[in-house]
């Protein structure tokens, strides 16, 4: 090394898995592990399977049951949506949950999970009556 190189920090990199993320990956996992065990398709779940297991269906979202803004953040249609997902959380959930700290992460998936409901019926109401 010359005396003109930039001083090289050695720092060790850590991947680990932090709480908040390892709960939600969890709780997902854990929800369509039971739904599977109730017989919903876990390949490609029917439009009543969804509809039964609380995914966002507009008109009873906005009309009658407006739990299903929070119960769709955790419903996925099918087995590869649900592991896609759980990829994205662990890579992503665990670096915000260590940059922001888990009550701010918290907030945030609720939040991000909640706008996204909202957004996903606002732009699907009329497509969702001709269910």
């Amino acid at each position: 090394m010359s005396e003109y190189s930039p001083p090289v920090e050695h720092r060790k990199l850590e991947m680990h898995l932090w709480w908040i993320t390892a709960i939600l990956i969890g709780i997902n996992v854990g929800l369509f592990g039971w739904q599977a065990m109730h017989g919903m398709d876990v390949s490609q779940p029917s439009t009543r399977d969804a509809i039964l297991w609380g995914a966002d269906y507009a008109p009873l979202t906005y009309l009658a049951e407006p739990m299903r803004l929070f119960s769709s953040m955790f419903f996925h249609f099918g087995l590869i949506h649900l592991m896609l997902n759980m990829w994205a959380l662990y890579i992503f959930g665990s670096v915000a949950e260590q940059l922001f700290g888990r009550m701010y992460f918290i907030g945030l998936y609720v939040c991000a999970g909640l706008m996204g409901s909202l957004l996903s019926g606002y732009m699907n109401i009329q497509d969702s009556y001709n269910l």
